[in-house]
């Protein structure tokens, strides 16, 4: 099909070409220290706040922020994940959800064990300003899946008002 494109908030990529490249303007640098990365935009204020999650390995950064320089500031260091599962942490996602706030990442016991399982922290701040407080947070839970069974990066979402969680 010659002549193929794709438009998207008004810019247009063209699918003809062997590499497709998504017309995104402008490109947000990236974390050199921190993949993983998940970003959404605050539902819960009128302002431009932004809301960036990635991961050390070790440990779930966020971010909070009205620029997309995630390299200025400190994140809030959600370290008190999982009480026993402290390595591997990957894929961290910061959803919210009718105003509450969570953040979804998988950890393991120790790495290369085969452990990975599924969290959820719920936060539990007055409101937003407050994200950055790792304090704010309480300590994961585990997300037990139907088969108790190795479970990564997952995600979340909502249709027809039921969530849905969705992982490898």
């Amino acid at each position: 099909m010659s002549g193929s494109k794709v438009t998207w908030s008004g810019l247009t990529a063209d699918l003809d070409t062997e590499i497709f490249v998504q017309p995104f303007a402008p490109i947000v640098p990236r974390r050199t220290d921190g993949p993983d990365p998940y970003c959404m935009k605050d539902p819960t204020t009128s302002s431009d706040y932004w809301v960036y999650t990635y991961t050390t390995g070790t440990f779930a950064g966020l971010y909070r922020t009205t620029t997309f320089d995630w390299f200025n500031g400190t994140p809030a260091n959600l370290s008190h994940l999982a009480s026993g599962y402290a390595s591997n942490v990957w894929a961290p996602e910061v959803h919210c959800f009718d105003g509450q706030w969570f953040v979804y990442f998988s950890a393991s016991t120790q790495a290369g064990s085969n452990t990975e399982r599924s969290f959820v922290m719920a936060y539990t701040g007055a409101n937003a300003s407050g994200l950055m407080t790792a304090s704010n947070w309480q300590t994961a839970k585990r997300l037990v899946t139907p088969d108790d069974k190795w479970a990564i990066d997952g995600t979340v979402f909502k249709a027809n008002g039921q969530l849905y969680y969705v992982w490898f």
